[in-house]
């Protein structure tokens, strides 16, 4: 359920970044897309994504480039895993250290 609701936030978004494309001229999807792939690329190290069983696992770069190309199926997908890792549901791989206790 939680990624559909974040591909539906995604897809409004895109839209209203489509729209005020169109009325201002200026590149604002483009700018969009780079921006929200480039905080996730940030995010990903600070929430250890790469210590997650996800297919979105990726070194920054990677992750980077693959939600740069496909946005509006990678976004989603990563707001998607990083909702679980918040929440605690997301599942670590074998060789990940041991989630420390919060302070």
């Amino acid at each position: 359920m939680i990624g559909f609701m974040m591909f539906i936030l995604s897809l409004v978004l895109a839209f209203i970044a489509s729209f005020l494309t169109n009325l201002t001229n200026l590149p604002i999807l483009y700018l969009l897309i780079l921006s929200t792939a480039s905080w996730a690329a940030w995010d990903s190290t600070q929430i250890k994504l790469r210590e997650y069983n996800s297919g979105i696992a990726l070194h920054p770069v990677g992750l980077w480039i693959g939600i740069a190309m496909l946005w509006l199926i990678g976004f989603p997908w990563y707001l998607t895993v990083r909702y679980r890792i918040k929440k605690g549901t997301q599942e670590r791989k074998a060789s990940a250290p041991p989630a420390s206790p919060p302070a």
